[in-house]
């Protein structure tokens, strides 16, 4: 009987080490799944990192479709995306605005292998859109100043000496209703208003601190020499072609309410498309 007592002792000493071994073998694969899991996430949060840097990066250069890839795919290389592991694509969604990026990677599992687990693709994506400038300008049109080059002082509004005060005409104007900005409809050419501009003075009061960056309409340096548009001539709401119109980029040099003196900066040429930027791109998907 003690005989007997004692084999199954030994029995269950063996079927003890049977199940710790199989314990060990269930352990082992979920710390290798975790490691594995963890390796994984990290390389799909660098993938994220890396598409949302080439969206933003390639959505600058919109609607320059050649050039938007052409930068989405060098920064997503920067981030460490390797050839043909990157895909940029614009239009996206028949926007000419966005750009979409999809990154992705082979990631080798380690202790996974163990499972007879290799590898796994992760990716990431991200689409980027770009914003244009909208109109935002100041309610005049240059009729007379030359931009020459860069520093070239202009004057945009005079209160002080009689006459015309080179305005748009409100039709055109769309102002905030906290009146601290003005968009200008300009599409359709520039409608000009003839005759004092007092109703505007508080939306330029909070427009014109100095050092501020803003955009001013202009005739062409040509229309301005062809004396096509001196005061005596304009008519009340008189439109100015787009073809004959320039948008200036300017800083605020001067403003005291009565006098405005703006620092020539750069040149738009808005009728053929050549329009400021909008807000920095934005990351929409």
């Amino acid at each position: 009987m003690q005989a007997l007592f004692k084999k199954l002792i030994r029995d269950e000493n063996g079927q003890s080490l049977v199940l710790v071994a199989l314990l060990l073998v269930v352990l082992m694969g979920i710390i290798a799944l975790a490691i594995d899991l963890g390796l994984m996430q990290s390389a799909k949060a660098k993938m994220q990192n890396a598409a949302d840097a080439a969206a933003l990066a390639g959505a600058q250069d919109l609607p320059n479709i050649a050039k938007a890839i052409n930068t989405a795919e060098n920064f997503a290389r920067l981030n460490g995306v390797s050839d043909g592991n990157i895909t940029a694509t614009t239009p996206y969604k028949d926007d000419p605005a966005m750009i979409k990026v999809v990154c992705t990677k082979n990631v080798p599992y380690s202790f996974a292998r163990i499972l007879e687990f290799t590898s796994v693709n992760v990716s990431a994506q991200a689409v980027a859109y770009k914003t244009s400038w909208t109109g935002e300008a100041l309610p005049f049109i240059n009729l007379d100043d030359k931009y020459e080059t860069e520093g070239s002082i202009l004057q945009g509004w005079n209160k002080v000496t009689p006459g015309d005060k080179e305005r748009i005409h409100d039709d055109d104007l769309i102002i905030s209703p906290d009146r601290t900005s003005v968009r200008v409809n300009y599409e359709d050419g520039i409608i000009f208003k003839k005759g004092k501009d007092a109703s505007i003075k508080d939306v330029v009061d909070n427009i014109c601190k100095e050092g501020k960056t803003v955009y001013l309409f202009s005739l062409s340096n040509d229309v301005i020499s062809s004396e096509k548009y001196v005061d005596d001539k304009l008519k009340n709401k008189q439109v100015i072609p787009l073809e004959d119109i320039v948008l200036l980029e300017c800083v605020v040099e001067e403003y005291d309410s009565k006098l405005l003196t703006l620092k020539f900066v750069k040149v738009h040429n808005i009728s053929s498309g050549d329009l400021p930027p909008g807000d920095p791109p934005k990351l929409i998907e």
